[in-house]
């Protein structure tokens, strides 16, 4: 309960625990300071336990903003390495009495919704889509920077090679072409690109079933599928 309050409260929760952690360095600097008698008069004038209580004050303040500082980073960084960004919706169900055929719906997930629908007619015995990943360095995950991501590619899977005939192959761009240019110099020219850790292909796979809805969704490192009942 106490990770899903720090989780929805993350960044106005790291504000917090870097002001507390300024404000305590700073009165412990102030009472450190304190502490060095200036002069006999000045020394006479300081309350023993007063002093002490101030300074334990500031260490406590410190200590506080680094705990609090520690628990947010550690919520964030969970959460940004196991999250799963829906991006399409697919129902896809084999063809009666057809070997090898499928027939499939593809819809877009954004956080406006669901986009129109597409229908497509696949070969093989498992659909798959694939596209671009553009990977952060992961400091800018944690900082709220998202996986860059680009579904280019839908098409009919065999799931072992032998079956697949070469002159019947079902694959479908979904990718924009004005944008394949930049995806191709990325994919060569990443490493001298500043704050990007990589950028290369990822393509996930399964099997129809009438009776399930797939989630493609882009996590930290590439596409996941996941399946829930009902079409």
């Amino acid at each position: 309960m106490i990770l899903l309050w720090v989780s929805k409260l993350a960044f106005p929760l790291l504000f917090v625990a870097v002001a507390v952690v300024v404000a305590g360095i700073i009165l412990f600097v102030t009472q450190v300071i304190g502490l060095i008698p200036f002069s006999q008069k000045s020394r006479a004038k300081r309350g023993v336990t007063g002093r002490v209580l101030r300074f334990l004050l500031s260490v406590c303040v410190v200590l506080f903003g680094l705990l609090l500082l520690m628990l947010v980073m550690f919520v964030r960084t969970y959460e940004v390495f196991t999250r799963e960004k829906p991006v399409a919706r697919i129902h896809c169900v084999p063809v009666e009495n057809q070997d090898y055929s499928m027939i499939l719906r593809f819809a877009p997930l954004t956080e406006r919704g669901e986009g129109a629908a597409s229908v497509y007619r696949l070969k093989g015995n498992q659909w798959a889509v694939g596209g671009h990943i553009l990977r952060w360095h992961p400091w800018l995950n944690v900082l709220g920077l998202d996986t860059g991501y680009r579904i280019t590619r839908l098409e009919g899977r065999y799931l072992h090679a032998e079956d697949e005939p070469p002159e019947v192959r079902t694959v479908y761009d979904l990718g924009e072409r004005r944008m394949q240019r930049f995806w191709e110099w990325l994919y060569r020219y990443h490493e001298d690109v500043p704050l990007v850790k990589a950028a290369y292909g990822s393509t996930v796979y399964t099997f129809p079933d009438k009776e399930k809805v797939f989630i493609v969704a882009v996590t930290s490192s590439g596409f996941a599928v996941t399946s829930k009942g009902g079409p």
